[in-house]
């Protein structure tokens, strides 16, 4: 469940002051409500694709770097199509928005999609038919290729995580700044390999 103005859970409602429900049960259901907001959403990859993943950038994020768009442009529906399904379906709770999509252009080009939100913190996943997997460390189906310091001006000396998996049509690429490494193993493990 997510919280906040874009997931449909931004406030409670008072009750009127002879409220039928005892003072007990409802301090019970105010604590599962915040409960929820309080853990994140598991996003398993074998549920369809939240329809927040495809919301557009936090207008606060749209000066955030997010790394350039090596293909043609594509909508929000296609992204899903271009990508074979291999889309995050869970990003850290932060307004993370999609900043870019693009497609592939011939046979060799890579289709992807980079999501950013106000911190300039950044998603980004590429699925490009000529890249390896490397080596590394494994969470789930990916290997961790790369953990370390980078990024620049807001995020400088961020954590810059990489993940790689082998699919159907080549690898997928995952990558973040400044996310911590719980987020992004939870993003890499919500995408459908």
């Amino acid at each position: 469940m997510r919280c906040g103005p874009r997931s449909g859970v931004t406030a409670f409602r008072a009750l009127p002051t002879r409220a039928v429900l005892p003072r007990v049960a409802l301090g019970a259901a105010l604590a599962v409500a915040l409960g929820a907001c309080a853990v994140p959403s598991s996003g398993s990859p074998d549920q369809p694709l939240p329809s927040i993943i495809l919301s557009p950038q936090h207008e606060a994020a749209q000066s955030c770097p997010n790394g350039g768009v090596p293909g043609p442009v594509i909508p929000p529906s296609q992204v899903e199509t271009d990508l074979d399904g291999h889309v995050p379906h869970e990003l850290p709770p932060s307004d993370f928005g999609l900043a870019a999509a693009w497609g592939p252009v011939g046979g060799s080009a890579t289709a992807g999609a980079v999501w950013v939100d106000p911190r300039c913190r950044v998603v980004r996943i590429v699925l490009d038919p000529g890249a390896s997997v490397g080596a590394g460390p494994q969470v789930g189906d990916w290997t961790v290729t790369s953990s370390q310091a980078c990024g620049s001006g807001l995020l400088q000396g961020a954590a810059c995580l990489e993940y790689r998996a082998r699919v159907d049509g080549g690898t997928l690429v995952l990558s973040t700044i400044g996310l911590a490494r719980e987020e992004g193993d939870a993003v890499a493990n919500s995408v459908p390999t």
